[in-house]
């Protein structure tokens, strides 16, 4: 018990005054304590003016009151604000000390040990060229966002349904999965993983990556390298749902093109879509697509498939109009690998046609032609000259650039305008029937250059069927007919330019060894992308996960049986070997020990 209530208690409970004193002097207790009356206020006065008088004299009384407090307040808040003030300058004293200790200390180490170098200056980054050309957006990359923009976002009619619940294994892998393929395609259980990827080294602000085999798929890829050149195509699919449990990339790459070449179409692209998920999912956490200081050199064996995996999903990608996202790979393709193995220029100027790019495409042509020679590459020409007219269309510009880049490019490769007039079902009796595009265009002296020109005309003929690129098209044809008729100049370039394949080529009489991989990689799906089929003009059989195999850094030393080359093309087996005694590339991967 507190000692107010005690104190309250016993004075409840004091005893009566007295006998001897009157009831006249004593006081109750009532009386001796007024206590205000909760309802005091609600009486009533004998007349207002009392209430009046009564009012004011409260009203008096409580800014009396008030004045006096209000010196009072002051002076506790003065007092209040000194005492934080000083608090401020202890602190600040107190830290000032603790930093000259610091400072001492630092000075008596440096002393002793002798003083750090000055930290480097932070230099400015610029950003080049190519990484503007190169430059990834990864929202492109996602197969979803070109299908939203191209058909709008779904609209169901129904009411919406309860999401289904999303394994936890397929949650972690969207997160690390920047080029997802379609939500419908069935993901294999990725909880088993031969395959993951170390940084093996940082260089000049670069970071090279690299993929590892552990123990259980080195045996199983061995395995699968026997059977591979013991068994057909129809016994390499009876272990399909093995390679899918194991999620061995290898043999999932060449049970595809095996689907492919059975016109098994939606089965191969399944199995392409999650060995390109699979293979983002294995990788690095700071393996980034998106970066451009990331790289993945094409000449580690187990990096290769890969780009082949990519690259076929950016064919597929391309083949559902998915042009965008296509292109966005394929740049990605190049920053990984900036040597280009696989001859993705050969088919980046189409992407970015079917894209309709054709302001970044002249930007990117003209760092081609510096960097990579462009103006020699047939595609380069034709795609910058019909960009040049898209863009003088739209802006309302001058057509002379893109006419004479187009006339040049009729000059140079007559015969590629031959394949988009037969591709687009095009027919001009004078532009067919003209020695400018007829004797010397079909004489160019290399063989596989045709199956690109092809590839070119089917990748491109409907952009150039368009109404009015047609008719520009047809018109800079017939002027430069015109030109060749009454110019010897003309004439005489035409002739040099006809004979120019051959002469380059003409040692090995073949595509480079780039050319010929990429040619390699697209033949098997040739009937689903190009609706054609064209004879592959390589010297040897190859994988389909290593296309023109070669030798290259093989880490764990694996070894392929390859057949030697054959007669192809009029070439003898005798000089192919001549050529490959003569040169490093073409050297012959060792043979199973039988």
């Amino acid at each position: 018990m507190s000692t107010r209530h005690l104190r309250r208690v016993m004075e409840e409970a004091a005893p009566p005054p007295p006998e001897e004193e009157s009831d006249e002097d004593y006081e109750p207790l009532y009386a001796q304590k007024s206590v205000k009356s909760k309802f005091s206020q609600l009486q009533l006065s004998d007349s207002d003016s009392e209430a009046g008088q009564a009012s004011e004299n409260s009203e008096e009384e409580e800014e009396e009151e008030n004045a006096c407090a209000a010196p009072a307040q002051s002076s506790r808040s003065k007092k209040k604000n000194n005492r934080k003030k000083n608090k401020q300058r202890l602190r600040e004293q107190q830290a000032r000390v603790k930093l000259e200790e610091i400072d001492r200390t630092v000075e008596e180490v440096n002393a002793k040990l002798g003083a750090p170098p000055p930290a480097p200056t932070p230099v400015e980054v610029k950003e080049s060229w190519g990484s503007t050309v190169f430059k990834i957006n990864g929202k492109h990359l996602n197969v979803a966002t070109e299908i939203r923009r191209l058909f709008g976002p779904e609209e169901s009619e129904q009411p919406r349904a309860r999401p289904p619940r999303v394994q936890p294994n397929r949650t972690l892998m969207l997160k690390r999965v920047f080029v997802h393929p379609n939500k419908d395609t069935a993901v294999y259980d990725f909880k088993k993983s031969g395959l993951s990827m170390s940084k093996y080294k940082e260089e000049n602000g670069l970071m090279y990556f690299v993929y590892n085999h552990d123990e259980n798929y080195q045996k199983m890829h061995r395995l699968f390298l026997k059977r591979y050149h013991t068994s057909n195509g129809a016994t390499l699919l009876m272990h399909l749902n093995d390679a899918r449990r194991n999620m061995h990339v290898e043999a999932l790459i060449e049970m595809s093109d095996i689907l492919f070449r059975m016109e098994e179409n939606s089965a191969a692209n399944e199995i392409i879509e999650n060995v390109v998920t699979y293979l983002q999912y294995v990788a690095h956490p700071e393996f980034l697509l998106t970066n451009p200081n990331v790289r993945l050199e094409y000449k580690y064996m187990e990096n290769r498939p890969f780009f082949v995996a990519m690259l076929k999903y950016a064919y597929l990608l391309s083949n559902k109009a998915c042009h965008r996202t296509a292109l966005e790979i394929v740049k990605m393709l190049l920053v990984l690998d900036p040597s280009d193995p696989l001859a993705l220029l050969a088919v980046i100027d189409t992407l970015g046609l079917r894209s309709r790019e054709h302001e970044w495409m002249i930007y990117a042509t003209e760092y081609f032609i510096i960097e990579r020679e462009g103006d020699l590459m047939y595609n380069i020409k034709y795609s910058l000259s019909l960009a040049n007219f898209h863009v003088a269309t739209k802006t309302k510009g001058d057509l002379s650039v893109a006419d004479a880049m187009l006339q040049e490019a009729m000059l140079q490769d007559p015969v590629v305008w031959l394949r988009i007039m037969e591709c687009a079902s095009v027919s001009n009796a004078r532009l067919s029937n003209h020695e400018l595009f007829g004797s010397h265009a079909l004489d160019s002296g290399a063989p596989g250059f045709d199956d690109l020109f092809t590839i070119y005309a089917k990748m491109t003929w409907p952009r150039w069927r368009e109404p009015a690129v047609l008719a520009w098209a047809l018109r800079c044809a017939n002027d430069l007919c015109d030109k060749y008729e009454r110019d010897s100049e003309v004439r005489a370039a035409a002739k040099r330019a006809s004979n120019r394949y051959g002469t380059r080529y003409s040692v090995f009489q073949t595509l480079p060894r780039e050319y010929q991989r990429h040619l390699s990689l697209l033949s098997n799906m040739s009937k689903l992308i190009l609706e054609t089929t064209y004879d592959t003009v390589h010297l040897r059989p190859t994988c389909s996960w290593d296309p023109m195999y070669e030798k290259g850094i093989n880490r764990y030393k694996y070894q392929y049986f390859v057949v030697h080359a054959h007669r192809i093309n009029g070439l003898g087996e005798t000089i192919v070997r001549f050529f490959e005694s003569m040169s490093p590339t073409f050297d012959t991967p060792p043979h199973f020990d039988e």
